[in-house]
């Protein structure tokens, strides 16, 4: 049976969560780049909001930063 040490373990806890903060990150980061690509064409804050997932406030900022 193999032995895990704690320092072991505590390393590939770390790693674990920084490889689902990476992913969490490049997720939202597609939602912006597709609520962009959205509001370029027209598309409703309300709409965009719903098919990206994110908050209507967020999509609110992204259209006014377009606009600008």
């Amino acid at each position: 049976m193999w032995k895990i040490s704690k320092s072991t373990y505590i390393v590939r806890e770390i790693a674990e969560e920084e490889f689902a903060k990476g992913e969490a990150e490049g997720e939202t980061k597609k939602a912006l780049a597709v609520a962009r690509a959205m509001l370029a064409k027209g598309m409703d804050d309300a709409l965009v909001s719903e098919v990206t997932g994110l908050p209507i406030e967020e999509v609110e900022r992204l259209h006014k930063e377009m606009s600008n």
